[in-house]
């Protein structure tokens, strides 16, 4: 997804977590030898394994959904690196928002639904590939993890300061901050150097931009497919 004309540094926030989550964790589960999740663009089947599938799931993310189903059916699906399919991020505030919605939500009701059906799977039939993507559904949008860590890190740090024993805690979380962080840059460095480094100075305020999403999946979640709209040349489609 690339950004529009005149992005804001919210935009190349969220052009460069797109990278990641489309680009980079497909490409290592490959590097891996290990299938990953379809991503709703440039994708091609087989009709044999096409036409017996279950394209009407009722799920928001149905790509998501669609790829699980064919994993535990037998047909992992790869990722392709040579193919690439372009779009531009929206640039209406509130298509942004609906897109997102469905994205980060539709992920997180997947998880939550499909990773113990994964695990069974894996065990039923003797899968490594299938704890594979049972992992990479565990791990959340990349927003959502730096605010679990950054909670869990000031959680730690208060009850640190009235006088319960957590530096071990403390210790491990740092580690994890740290982690999380060469992640994203090695990602950047490797991938995405058209964006500026000094968008990455924006993610607290595109967190913040989230956070009401996340909210919102607690208690009223999105259960119905809404098509984002579209722009052109700065025209609605």
């Amino acid at each position: 997804m690339e950004r529009p004309l005149q992005p804001t540094p919210k935009d190349s926030v969220s052009a460069l977590a797109f990278l990641v989550k489309n680009q980079v964790r497909p490409l290592g589960l490959g590097q891996l030898g290990f299938p990953c999740l379809l991503t709703g663009t440039g994708m091609a089947f087989p009709w044999a394994v096409l036409r017996d599938a279950k394209l009407a799931s009722g799920n928001i993310v149905e790509d998501m959904q669609l790829a699980v189903d064919l994993i535990i059916a037998g047909h992992p699906t790869y990722f392709c690196a040579e193919a690439r399919v372009n779009g531009i991020l929206p640039q209406q505030e509130r298509a942004a928002k609906s897109q997102r919605t469905r994205w980060e939500q539709g992920h997180l009701k997947t998880a939550l639904t499909q990773i113990p059906r994964l695990l069974q799977a894996a065990i039923q039939q003797r899968r490594i590939d299938l704890v594979a993507i049972a992992l990479d559904l565990c791990i959340p949008p990349l927003s959502l993890l730096v605010t679990l860590w950054a909670s869990a890190l000031l959680v730690t740090v208060m009850a640190s300061a009235f006088g319960l024993s957590a530096g071990s805690l403390i210790a491990c979380l740092a580690l994890e901050g740290g982690l999380i962080l060469i992640s994203v840059l090695s990602a950047w460095a490797k991938f995405g150097r058209e964006l500026p480094i000094a968008s990455l100075l924006g993610v607290p305020f595109y967190i913040l931009w989230k956070i009401p999403l996340y909210l919102n999946f607690i208690v009223n979640p999105q259960t119905k497919w809404v098509r984002t709209e579209r722009d052109i040349d700065g025209a609605k489609l």
